[in-house]
């Protein structure tokens, strides 16, 4: 049995290394998708025929967009006026300012949504006397901004290690044969990595402006909110208080769930799915990343580590049906149930 067990370390370490390699990623995107700015319609129609050019170009969203970093270009390429808000900021008016000959143009729009992110797309439309058959062209995506992506991943690492070594502390204690050392606490590390990529975010919700247009936007009081939560986990760490650092953390998990869900159509429900959803997929992520550093720690011992990975094993059952239940609860919100095969958005939600 003693000679069995090194054997076993190396076998449960190589299947967990495997696993937190698999599903790290996995997990890392499995949030509920932030309801981004959606266009509800266009002026001209997007793959419509008018019969005369368009004085201004309309586009209506499902909830309010800002004027910073909006922008809308007509190809073949004509003069167009500033941009303009209405409808509780949810409709972009852009005035034509020269006459668009006959043919098919292509609009290419750009706005900020109230959740930060910057939304892209376009569509085509035909003037011309004779009704001109368009395939559809239209488009939406949020816009590639790789520091954004890069600063949320490292910012989801950080909450997952810092729970995930709070949660497999206790884990260890309540199983038999606990550990007789623990492996060197990444939590201190994983509070200021959160708080700096806080920082950086809520620089970039900044942009050109003052600090003040942080303060009154939505996306950035939820940044500020970030900064605190991760800020505040470094306390109770350095104070060797480390089981009070998870109430602190649960500040950026509130304003995650607040940022991906804008829209008051889903009243509480879309922010709270999704605060269960972050919550459960950091623990996932950050207790078997924990359980796997204590196991390769106690390489030189002789005890046997089945205890701590069926304790861990038996934790991670639960977490997946909150992640699955969550996310895929979250996903029937945002997309109708006979869209989720058919459209593209669909497709990406039930991976």
């Amino acid at each position: 049995m003693t000679s069995c067990a090194p054997t076993t370390r190396r076998t449960a370490l190589a299947i967990g290394s495997f696993v937190l390699l698999v599903l790290a990623p996995l997990l890392g995107t499995a949030a509920p998708a932030s309801a981004h700015a959606t266009p509800l319609f266009t002026g001209p129609a997007a793959d419509a025929t008018v019969a005369d050019s368009p004085t201004s170009l309309v586009l209506v969203f499902d909830q309010s967009v800002s004027l910073r970093g909006t922008s809308v270009r007509l190809r073949p390429s004509v003069r167009l006026g500033a941009a303009t808000l209405s409808r509780g900021d949810q409709a972009v008016t852009i005035p034509v300012r020269a006459s668009v000959g006959e043919g098919v143009h292509a609009v290419d729009w750009q706005v900020t949504a109230r959740d930060g992110d910057v939304m892209t797309g376009s569509y085509r439309f035909a003037v011309g006397p004779r009704v001109v058959a368009l395939a559809s062209g239209q488009s939406t995506a949020a816009k590639d901004t790789t520091p954004t992506t890069v600063l949320r991943w490292l910012l989801f690492a950080a909450l997952a290690v810092v729970l995930g070594e709070w949660a497999g502390r206790r884990l260890a204690v309540r199983v038999p044969d606990p550990p007789a050392r623990r492996p060197r606490s990444w939590a201190l590390a994983g509070a200021l990595t959160g708080t700096a990529c806080a920082l950086a975010l809520a620089g970039l919700q900044i942009g050109d402006g003052s600090f003040s247009s942080l303060t009154s936007s939505r996306p950035g009081v939820l940044s500020l909110l970030e900064v605190a939560g991760f800020g505040l986990a470094a306390v109770p760490v350095l104070a060797h208080r480390q089981a009070w650092a998870p109430l602190a953390l649960a500040a950026v998990v509130i304003a995650e769930a607040l940022r991906a869900h804008p829209q008051a159509e889903q009243g509480a429900l879309g922010p709270l799915l999704t605060l269960v959803h972050l919550t459960a997929a950091a623990l996932w992520d950050g207790t078997l990343l924990h359980v796997l550093r204590t196991l390769l720690d106690r390489r030189g011992e002789q005890s046997p580590v089945r205890g701590l990975l069926l304790s861990y094993a038996r934790l991670a059952a639960w977490l997946f049906v909150a992640v699955v239940v969550t996310g895929l609860v979250s996903a029937l919100l945002l997309v109708p149930l006979d869209d989720l095969t058919t459209t593209t958005y669909g497709q990406v939600l039930i991976r």
